[in-house]
């Protein structure tokens, strides 16, 4: 990946060392078949002008199983699901019936939907087959 920034004119950082602070956010996406364990390794060389670069320190992220539960309807109302791991099948039970359509969506470790279900208003659980 590079980024080219042609004609910004930052100060020197010991002429004005606030005004010469920048930085990028950018995101990634991950190849598809990456799996729970590879080491994903990162650096960069920055350059500023025509001197040498700047080589940061080498990121390492892992790819590992999500864990995270998102409960969107509020502090007063908890969800347990279990079995984890599942196999067969994986049940979703609020400790009080939702009163609203639910959503459910279950996220691969690369982040794609793999399975996706409504719980209706008057449900306090469902179970899903993660069987597939």
């Amino acid at each position: 990946m590079k980024f080219k920034f042609a004609n910004i004119y930052l100060p020197d950082s010991n002429t004005n060392e606030p005004e010469s602070d920048g930085f990028i956010s950018y995101n990634v996406k991950q190849h598809n078949n990456n799996v729970i364990g590879d080491a994903i390794n990162n650096s960069a060389a920055i350059y500023f002008d025509y001197a040498a670069p700047v080589i940061t320190n080498t990121t390492i992220n892992t790819i590992i199983s999500p864990q995270a539960i998102n409960n969107m309807l509020g502090d007063d109302n908890y969800v347990k699901i279990y079995p984890t791991p599942a196999n067969d099948y994986l049940q979703i039970a609020f400790e009080k019936s939702v009163d609203q359509k639910t959503e459910i969506s279950l996220i691969n470790a690369i982040g794609a939907i793999v399975i996706k279900d409504v719980m209706n208003e008057v449900e306090k659980s469902k179970r899903i087959n993660v069987s597939m």
